[in-house]
């Protein structure tokens, strides 16, 4: 029996990620997690040491068989008792429904009405539901109380999802509410919501119901559904959608056929005319939304039926309801609902590909493989004839007229009907994906699968978000046809979605994997209220194929073919013929020339997308908005010419490449130069803000007498009150060869590699002509534009660094802060900087992605070595791309940035490590015992963020020191008011304002340290650039001009950053420091609550306090402090804006 090797304490984890709701709720951090836990009884020895009993064999020989694994069967188990709708509930809506039916059976029948008199309906005090006008409706409508009340769905089959539930109830409207002539016209439909109505107005004078609200069925206007919520305890979790519905032998069937016309022209039609006429027309929208109320008798029946004494079916409904929920499958027009599963899993019952021995596993696991083999679009599939069903329709009349096929019991109601070839195909993708889940052995998939919850916008790599509804509606009473204007009437959203889609698909379909759609459902309304617009909102979410997308090119047919014709009209003047390598002559459309930038190419769809959709007038901005790239402009100097990081990383790389090269092409030198690794963020495309290069050093100018040649730079103009422009170097580390000749102490060790230094200098300047300026710890060279720092790596100063003689004269080793530093920086640095690198050539949205989440890190003074490193967020993010399930990684910045946004927020770090397998180099028994030892260790022993590498399996070399537990809470509090930002914004008329979320709240902050703008040297990188005016001289700070002498500018001068750490070294006792590294202009200050106890008078406690006014105790003495910071930032401290504080 094969069996997952997972200890017990990580099993118990697993069983507490449990979410405790069927929407899925936040996991939260756990903020006392240093908090020791509780200890588990221990069992006797007798206990432990006792055969398994018959009932336990039997358990795990059943689990083996039926389950994915012990650990998935718990995880099912726990969650099947959570989503249970209690017994106390249960026993309530029994007693509700008793009196509900009594209610019913008690409301008298009124007299005929006209249906054109509109003053008896005024006096019902409910608005009709109905948005269809009906011109010279004629004809009577007679209220008559219903034959049967019955419960429907979910609730009667068995397979509803708690805690909070909807029961459908259905009202049996009887054959005497209904003339021969109902069916045409929308006359049925309208008589259906006037029922509805007069029940809404009987049951608002009952004691039965606490509120009442309309809705439409899967957002149909031609199908309201009262919502009624029940009186007391029972209403808190349990709601009532009322369904109304005739009897199956009201209406023929065969008159709803999909090519029969039932909307005509004139829609003043009696009884005595209502005779058939030939339609040029078909109506198979509204065919289908009459043919679901005559059916749904025959196939609540067959549904029952399937799933009598048979629980597993049942639960994996249940399954199958919580993963089409938690993708936003089941939501909206056009969804594949919850029913349609449900009768799905009918169907494969009735053909036998699933049975009734089969666990809940077993059933969802069929069930997606089937979904994944299937296309309902091209062969669809009938559940009348797998039930042997005679008098059906042909699988072939259905596919004319709808893109999804799939026919219920009866064989006339096609139960796809609304649903789009793009949302089976969304569908189709995620049961491949679900199914790859689950054969991921290095995966929790059932965490993955039913607890993760995933918005829209967080399924796809781009999206466009229609707003403009009175443009969308004159698009569509343009371009479509009669008949459809008649079938879909009132609802013209579904034809505007298919224009749309049409066209979009045309542009941008080689390009995409998926397009996906999502119609905003209108809410729910009061009862009093007239109906909303059924249109609210059209989004479509692009899944970019990163094999075709970026091309600048679109390749078409032939020229001088039909398809040549067909590609010209589609395209208009943007096609073009071009000759292409192979001979051939193509129509083409070009969107850019051959050396775009990378995000230029990423924004080719947004550019197709644009020019095709101008042919239906639609423009940018009042009609449509594109959400890719709104935030990359955030990494980007302001005023810069450079279109991207990308593009300034890449040119690092290249002039590290060169650097490289001449290194290992250097004579003369002791050892050979071996391996050459860049270990700045930019040489693993992560830097924000990558360094340009320069042009304005002295190079190509030294003479022969180059060593002496120096040069006075300014570090600070006290003329301007500027320091000197920002000039970053790029760290490189060398290796060089073998040798057994090193020293043995460590102060000998540090003198070679200071000789190797000069040595190496030396050799650049004479063999390359590089300008060099060599120092004892490392070399400064200046390549290409940029200023390389170059660190020599020797393995043996490590090991003597860890060394110390005992009381004994013993040799023995122990790690000490700066071993374990400079281990990071010439090991494992390398490593991962290499791995790194190579995962940004896999996927080339990676780097970018970084640098978002950094500049978003930093924008709320959190990326610091003291609080989120930077190669920690790298981390982060890698994760993303190398476990994005249950999604595919993201092809594009701003989604991987989203991704990122809401692993922060949702992440139990608590019961959580991050696990980079990079290049598979990782084996599966690593991974299990990085897992196993993460689940026996205690909690404590392990720094608060945990990222196992294939370098480092216990993951704490990165995230020992920082983050911290309130840091990790910090940012996920602040990642879960981003998202909230962002989502209020996504269908809206305008994206812009997220900046909104780059910007920090300075509310928390005890002290806010305003810095000169003048003084800040890399300002151009803030979120929100000021520059100072030329001529303001009163807020020009009073400095000295300070010069530099030397071969080479000042490289990294940061006076900010020097006043931070000199502020942390003299006041981290009493305060935490805040500050944005890239162009913040202030300082933010927090104390920490230590600081305001009182100590006693001690000579080693006067630091920093003052005496109270007892003199008994020393306090804080704040005033002090902050005149030292005055003091200390002289020249750069502009003001200090202090919170108001009682801790005094």
């Amino acid at each position: 029996m094969k069996r997952k090797n997972i200890s017990e304490a990580g099993r118990q984890k697993a069983e507490d990620s449990v979410v405790h709701d069927y929407l899925g709720k936040k996991t939260k951090l756990h903020q006392e997690n240093n908090d020791t836990p509780k200890k588990k009884k221990k069992l006797p020895k007798k206990d432990m040491l006792k055969p398994p009993t018959n009932e336990e064999l039997n358990q795990l020989r059943e689990t083996e068989n039926l389950f994915h694994s012990n650990l998935f069967r718990l995880q099912i188990e726990e969650m099947f008792s959570e989503i249970k709708i209690k017994d106390r509930y249960v026993s309530l809506f029994k007693e509700w429904l008793h009196k509900a039916v009594a209610f019913f059976d008690g409301i008298e029948s009124p007299e005929p009405k006209q249906i054109s008199c509109g003053k008896w309906m005024k006096k019902l005090k409910v608005k009709l539901p109905f948005m269809q006008s009906l011109s010279d409706v004629k004809g009577v409508f007679q209220f008559v109380k219903p034959t049967n009340v019955k419960v429907i769905g979910s609730y009667e089959a068995g397979c509803c999802v708690g805690p909070n539930v909807k029961i459908d109830l259905l009202l049996h409207m009887p054959q005497k509410c209904f003339q021969r002539s109902d069916s045409l016209n929308h006359k049925y439909s309208y008589k259906r919501a006037l029922y509805l109505t007069y029940v809404a107005s009987k049951l608002q004078d009952s004691m039965l119901v606490e509120d009442m609200r309309f809705q439409y069925s899967y957002d149909n206007p031609l199908r309201p559904l009262l919502n009624v919520k029940p009186v007391g305890k029972l209403g808190k979790h349990v709601t009532v959608v009322i369904h109304a519905a005739p009897p199956s032998t009201c209406f023929k069937h065969y008159l709803f056929s999909p090519s029969r016309s039932n909307v005509r022209n004139n829609c003043d039609i009696t009884e005595e005319s209502s005779k058939e006429t030939e339609c040029d027309h078909s109506t198979p929208y509204y065919n289908s939304s009459i043919l679901i109320d005559l059916t749904v008798h025959d196939n609540e029946k067959v549904l029952n039926e399937a799933l009598l004494n048979n629980q597993n079916l049942k639960d994996g409904i249940k399954l199958l309801k919580i993963w089409l929920h938690q993708r936003e499958l089941d939501e909206g027009y056009g969804a594949f609902s919850a029913y349609i599963m449900a009768m799905y899993i009918v169907y494969l019952a009735k053909e036998r590909r699933i049975s009734n021995v089969m666990s809940s596993y077993q059933v969802v696991r069929t069930t997606w493989n089937c979904l994944a083999a299937s296309d309902w679009t091209t062969n669809g599939i009938s559940l009348a004839q797998a039930m042997k069903v005679n008098n059906s329709l042909p699988i072939e009349n259905f596919h004319q007229h709808f893109d999804v096929v799939f026919l219920d019991a009866t064989g006339y109601n096609n139960l796809c009907a609304s649903v789009s070839k793009s949302t089976f195909m969304r569908l189709n993708q995620e049961c491949h994906l679900a199914v790859k889940c689950l054969d991921n052995p290095n995966l929790n998939s059932f965490q993955a699968l039913f607890m993760t919850k995933i918005p829209f916008y967080r399924q796809f790599d781009q999206m466009i978000s229609f707003h403009n509804s009175s443009q969308l509606e004159k698009i569509v009473q343009k371009h479509s046809s009669k008949g459809e204007l008649l079938d879909y009437g009132v609802h013209w959203s579904p034809l505007a979605l298919k224009l749309i889609l049409a066209k979009v698909s045309g542009a941008i379909g080689r390009r995409t994997t998926i397009i996906a759609e999502k119609l905003s459902p209108p809410k729910l309304w009061d009862v009093s209220e007239e109906p909303p617009p059924s249109f609210q909102g059209l989004a479509l979410g692009i899944r970019l194929n990163p094999e075709s997308a970026f091309d600048v090119i679109e390749k078409g047919p032939l020229a001088n073919t039909s398809e040549a014709q067909e590609f010209q009209r589609f395209w208009g003047t943007k096609a073009e013929l071009r000759r292409f390598q192979d001979g051939s002559v193509r129509e083409a459309v070009l969107w850019g020339n051959s050396d775009a930038k990378m995000v230029q190419r990423r924004m080719v769809c947004k550019v197709a997308v644009s020019h095709i959709l101008k042919s239906l007038n639609l423009e940018e901005g009042s009609s449509w908005q594109y959400f890719a790239d709104q935030m990359e402009s955030l990494i980007r100097r302001a005023n810069s010419l450079v279109v991207a990081n990308e593009e300034e990383c890449l040119a690092v790389v290249r002039a590290t490449d060169n650097l490289s090269s001449k290194l290992r092409q250097l004579k003369g030198l002791p050892l050979d130069v071996t391996s050459v690794v860049g270990l700045s963020s930019s040489n693993r495309y992560t830097d924000p803000f990558a360094p340009m290069p320069s042009n304005g050093l002295p190079g190509s100018y030294f003479g022969k007498d180059q060593k002496k040649m120096t040069k006075n730079y300014k570090l600070i103009n006290g003329e301007s009150g500027e320091v000197s422009q920002w000039l970053p170097h790029v760290e490189v580390i060398i290796q060089l060869g073998v040798s057994s000749k090193w020293p043995s102490t460590l102060d000998a060790i540090r003198r070679v590699k200071a000789a190797f230094h000069i040595k190496i200098a030396d050799s650049l300047r004479e063999q390359f002509k590089l300008v060099v300026q060599a120092y004892t710890e490392f070399i400064d060279v200046y390549q290409d534009g940029y200023v390389f720092r170059i660190y020599l790596s020797c393995p043996r100063e490590i090991s003597l660094m860890k060394e110390y003689r005992d009381t004994d004269g013993m040799i023995k080793y122990k790690s000490t802060e700066e071993a374990v530093a400079l281990e990071k920086k010439t090991i494992h640095l390398p490593k991962l900087s290499s791995a790194l690198h190579g995962l940004q050539q896999s996927f080339g949205a990676y780097g970018s992605a970084c640098c978002l989440a950094k500049r978003w890190v930093a924008s709320h003074l959190l990326l610091s070595d003291q609080h989120l490193p930077e190669i920690c967020v790298e981390l982060l993010v890698a994760s993303l791309f190398l476990s994005p399930e249950p999604l595919i990684a993201p092809n594009q910045p701003q989604a991987a940035f989203l991704r990122f946004l809401n692993l922060l927020a949702t992440c139990d770090w608590s019961s959580h490590l991050l696990i980079l397998n990079f290049n598979e180099e990782m084996s599966r028994q690593d991974v299990l015992g990085v897992e196993n030892s993460f689940g026996s260790m205690e909690r404590t022993s392990l720094p608060p963020l945990v990222i196992a590498t294939p370098y480092n399996h216990t993951g704490d070399h990165w995230t020992r020191e920082a983050p911290s537990v309130q840091v990790l809470i910090r940012l996920a509090q602040l990642a879960q008011q981003s998202l909230q930002v962002i989502e209020a914004k996504l269908y809206t008329r305008s994206l812009v304002g997220f900046k909104q979320i780059f910007r920090p709240p300075l509310a928390p902050y005890d002290l806010v340290l305003h810095l000169h703008p003048q003084m800040v040297p890399r300002l151009k990188e803030a979120v929100d650039p000021v520059f100072a005016k030329k001529k303001d001289e009163g807020n020009r700070p009073l400095v000295s001009t300070v010069f530099l002498e030397g071969a080479l500018p000042p490289v990294a001068f940061d006076p900010v950053q020097l006043f931070l750490k000199e502020l942390e070294e003299s006041y981290s006792d009493f305060a935490l420091f805040f500050y944005d590294c890239y162009g913040g202009n202030f300082i933010g200050v927090l104390w920490k609550p230590t600081a305001f106890e009182e100590k006693d008078v001690k000579v080693s406690h006067f630091n920093g306090r003052k005496l109270s006014l007892q003199k008994s105790k020393l306090i804080l003495n704040l005033d002090a402090i902050i005149e030292d910071f005055y003091i200390l930032g002289k020249g750069l401290v502009l003001n200090i804006s202090m919170k108001c504080t009682n801790k005094s």
